[in-house]
């Protein structure tokens, strides 16, 4: 039980070392703002409990705003690495690098049957997508939103089931591209390419190569 409003809690100043005394105007005697007494061994000041949740309301607010504005992951990720690796694709052979930070710009991978166009721009993004091994009802495409940025590592928010949410900046020969987490593993444990798993960088609109057939899988 909480003690009543008259009543006060008392807080020794030995733990408060950055208050200083000063001269009380006429007087010889040394006091500290705050303090019921003069600093002897142990000197005190009051604050009354319902002063003290006073107090503390701004902060449990600040901390609930706090942890509610940092979005949790939505899709899981392969952590990227944060080495150079060498590897083959198609035969030939290519140095995969990994970056420090984003570059926006426009995305995009063709296989003729699926094609995914990603634009970044100023944070925020846009989002097609079509496969022919996809049912049900299309969404209105572009999708819309915001993104999250980790170093290299960003995460599309909002449309969780039709989005592949994260990916990871990546350079091959000095290329900027873009990886999906299940390209990245396969990249670094498996020693395998997944030609489907990676966007590349594009000079063109976004709706420019949505609807032209710029057939890309590969470096």
């Amino acid at each position: 039980m909480l003690p009543s409003s008259s009543s006060t809690l008392r807080f020794p100043t030995r733990f408060l070392p950055h208050l200083r005394p000063f001269r009380q105007c006429g007087s010889n005697k040394s006091i500290y703002p705050l303090i019921e007494q003069p600093l002897t061994s142990i000197a005190y000041f009051n604050i009354s409990p319902r002063q003290l949740m006073k107090l503390a309301y701004p902060f449990i607010l600040l901390l609930f705003c706090v942890s509610c504005s940092a979005p949790a992951p939505r899709t899981e990720s392969y952590p990227a690495p944060d080495y150079a690796q060498l590897g083959k694709i198609d035969g030939v052979q290519y140095l995969v690098t990994p970056m420090s930070g984003v570059e926006e710009g426009v995305y995009y991978l063709n296989a003729g049957y699926s094609k995914t166009v990603l634009e970044l721009k100023r944070g925020r993004y846009r989002y097609w997508f079509v496969s022919d091994g996809k049912s049900g009802q299309e969404p209105t495409y572009p999708l819309t939103g915001k993104y999250l940025a980790r170093r290299s590592t960003i995460q599309l928010l909002g449309h969780e089931s039709d989005v592949e949410a994260v990916w990871t900046f990546r350079k091959i020969d000095g290329a900027t591209t873009l990886w999906r987490p299940s390209a990245l593993e396969a990249w670094h444990e498996a020693k395998g390419f997944d030609f489907y798993g990676v966007l590349y960088a594009t000079n063109g609109s976004p709706e420019d190569v949505w609807k032209k057939s710029y057939l890309r899988i590969k470096p």
